[in-house]
């Protein structure tokens, strides 16, 4: 089956395709001798097929401080943006706002197209320049919100959605469908959406796979990067990234996640090891995380995730107000001790079964 992405695109995007691969091929390979750096993400992946997940044993002896945390210190300043609530992508050499704006939440609601429009905006006007979307949030009203509201600013922000299809040409249509909606000849990063299982793992990386597709779409220039998501299993995903070279991944980071398939414990060293741009989502587990007799206060869960190895956290808001409240967080984020990493995470334990639903998913 021929894909519907149309050869005047591609023609038109010849000479920009190519002057890109010449200068994503020198950053990937300038950004790759620098040390890795220190940085932070959330948002939502929709409700899958319910399988199984070997919940990890508590001990109290976890490896909450593995190697990564101690990287912060090693990071030299003068390697990040001057802006202090920016941060640079991996090896993509891209700098994108601490707090990213996540897709669903308000922007997913056809009923509140002008709210979403209006928190879009100011979003922008704050310098939010990272947003995460997917074709499955309310069926791709969350791509047409964020397509309007970009319309004329497109170039002022690092746009990512995904694709929830495991085959090439199904991956070629979900693309060419997204790029309508978002009314862009162009994606920054496109993901495949929600790895559970090995199989779909294997099934992905097959000839005629998602893979493929996203490596022809890089090729022509449709694409800058590439990566892949999953809330469910960190090996699993981790059995993706050994066998396909992604440039980033979007993983859920709490301070419940250690308690069960951790993707702190058994995920983030490796994505920090290979320089990749690393995106947490689940930031407060749907609001779950929450609650007086826990976590409190959403300024203590963002810089939770903030103080790991990661570079953006995405979000998904209801109101301007909400929107205000994280971009404050992480525009005065200091990095957490040891010590209140620890509370935090000894806070979350009581309750981490609840926090932890979505790996059920």
């Amino acid at each position: 089956m021929k894909t519907k992405l149309s050869r005047k695109r591609f023609l038109l995007l010849g000479l920009t395709a190519l002057l890109g691969l010449v200068a994503a091929a020198f950053a990937r390979f300038f950004f790759r001798q620098l040390p890795s750096r220190l940085d932070v993400a959330e948002d939502n992946v929709e409700k899958s097929v319910r399988t199984e997940t070997d919940a990890e044993p508590k001990t109290p002896a976890r490896p909450k401080h593995n190697g990564v945390r101690e990287r912060a210190e090693e990071d030299p300043a003068e390697k990040r943006p001057k802006d202090p609530w920016k941060r640079v992508l991996g090896s993509t050499g891209e700098t994108v706002s601490l707090f990213g704006l996540g897709g669903a939440g308000i922007i997913a609601r056809a009923e509140k197209e002008e709210e979403a429009l209006a928190l879009l905006k100011r979003a922008l006007d704050r310098g939010v320049n990272y947003i995460d979307t997917a074709p499955s949030y309310a069926g791709g009203v969350s791509e047409r919100h964020i397509g309007r509201a970009l319309k004329h600013r497109r170039r002022e922000v690092f746009l990512a959605t995904k694709t929830l299809d495991r085959t090439y040409e199904g991956t070629l249509r979900n693309i060419e469908s997204s790029l309508e909606r978002l009314q862009t000849d162009y994606l920054d990063l496109y993901q495949i959406h929600g790895i559970r299982d090995k199989n779909e793992a294997d099934r992905v990386l097959e000839p005629d796979g998602a893979v493929r597709a996203l490596q022809r779409l890089r090729e022509e220039g449709v694409v800058k990067y590439t990566g892949a998501t999953g809330h469910r299993d960190p090996q699993a995903l981790r059995y993706l990234l050994e066998r396909h070279e992604f440039d980033c991944v979007l993983i859920p980071l709490n301070p419940a996640d250690l308690y069960r398939a951790s993707f702190q414990k058994n995920l983030l060293p490796f994505a920090v090891e290979r320089k990749m741009g690393i995106i947490t989502m689940k930031v407060v587990s749907y609001g779950r995380l929450l609650r007086q007799d826990g976590i409190a206060t959403m300024k203590e869960a963002l810089g939770y995730v903030c103080t790991l190895p990661i570079h953006t956290a995405i979000v998904g808001l209801s109101s301007l107000d909400e929107l205000e409240e994280n971009i404050a967080i992480c525009q005065n984020f200091s990095p957490l001790s040891p010590e209140e990493m620890d509370r935090l995470e000894s806070l979350a334990e009581a309750y981490q079964e609840e926090a932890n639903f979505y790996k059920d998913w």
